[in-house]
């Protein structure tokens, strides 16, 4: 395409940054992920994507983001660079992830992105717990891998203990008329934390694996369900099928957990006493959450975990171990799909008072 002299001065002399909502990381030392911006998509970039994205940090001219190209590549004529660089910056701009002036967009004839960023009934966006999962990916990180398991093998051993032993004391319907407005405030916290922090353990193991989190927000799921989310998509980029796994079973594991402490804390006070109907309501809300975390009927944790497991990946498999594998994981989800009802209609039944 032929550009005027006007218009390439035009173009030479605009600026170009990302927005201040875009994370990066380096997941190796060829391979860089950036998240987030206006629309939370993901991308994976290496080669000129990585080092134009690097230089993007802070506002910069077009002509010395093409100086880098060049000193970086010495053996692609200029006029090779400059292609490449618009193309990037318009795949930049598309994805949301580009901040600049009307000047500079018109310079490349790029028009504002399809999607706006208005704010509906059914979402609002929150503050990115990117760097609060960093930090905790670190602390993490500091202890040996054998102590990591050893601890969360024992907290969700202690979580199966303590809910096994209280499953005989609930009895939600008959301890209504104990409820007092003190008790609901704090069930009402004890839930915000825990759902706080189901969606902090997702980030997290993101982060863990060093995939950015792209954005976290609040919505209603079916207009009527209010939910917090992270966007962890970014995972999706590795084809480590156990680490999309991981991070969707992180959240489930959270929410054992929480229930778990808080039916110990039940276990501590006797019937009809505060603290003891604090702890009942808290945990049957938190077994609630599992369960309708881990349905098989709506996109969920449990079905994240069980596309890793057995979606169809004919690009990896021969074709006979694809059709092996198919028919496995359906049989599968036939099998998760009865127990998960059996065992829903008995834990109801159980809590509620219904089933000695």
């Amino acid at each position: 395409m032929q550009f005027s002299e006007a218009r390439n001065q035009q173009i030479n002399s605009s600026y170009w940054s990302m927005r201040k909502d875009v994370v990066g990381s380096e997941i190796d030392l060829l391979t860089t992920v950036i998240a987030g911006g206006q629309f939370e998509r993901a991308l994976k970039l290496s080669g000129p994507g990585r080092l134009i994205a690097a230089e993007l940090s802070r506002p910069v001219k077009y002509t010395e983001l093409l100086h880098q190209l060049i000193q970086h590549y010495p053996h692609h004529s200029e006029n090779e660079l400059s292609v490449a660089l618009r193309s990037m910056l318009r795949k930049f701009h598309e994805a949301g992830f580009i901040q600049a002036d009307r000047a500079s967009l018109d310079s490349l004839n790029l028009s504002d992105p399809a999607r706006s960023q208005r704010r509906s009934l059914e979402r609002w966006a929150l503050p990115n717990p990117d760097l609060l999962a960093v930090r905790l990916a670190r602390w993490v990180k500091k202890l040996p891998s054998l102590y990591r398991h050893l601890l969360l093998d024992l907290l969700v051993a202690a979580a199966l203990f303590f809910l096994w032993q209280a499953i005989g004391h609930y009895a939600p319907l008959d301890h209504l008329v104990a409820v007092t407005p003190g008790t609901v405030l704090m069930v009402i916290c004890l839930w915000m934390t825990w759902i706080a922090s189901h969606e902090l353990a997702h980030a997290t193991v993101c982060r863990f694996y060093g995939f950015p989190v792209a954005g976290a927000g609040f919505m209603f799921r079916g207009f009527f369900v209010p939910s917090i989310y992270v966007n962890t998509s970014s995972v999706q980029l590795s084809s480590r099928r156990s680490l999309h796994f991981q991070v969707a079973l992180a959240g489930p594991l959270s929410d054992l957990i929480f229930a778990g402490g808080c039916a110990a804390w039940m276990l501590i006070y006797d019937p009809l006493h505060p603290l003891f109907l604090v702890g009942e309501y808290a945990s049957l809300g938190m077994v609630m959450g599992l369960f309708f975390n881990l349905t098989p009927f709506r996109a969920s944790d449990g079905s994240s975990m069980y596309y890793a497991l057995f979606s169809s990946a004919s690009h990896l498999t021969p074709a006979r171990g694809t059709l092996c594998r198919v028919s496995i994981g359906r049989l599968v989800f036939a099998l998760w799909v009865v127990l998960y009802v059996m065992l829903v209609m008995v834990l109801l039944a159980r809590m509620t008072g219904m089933l000695p």
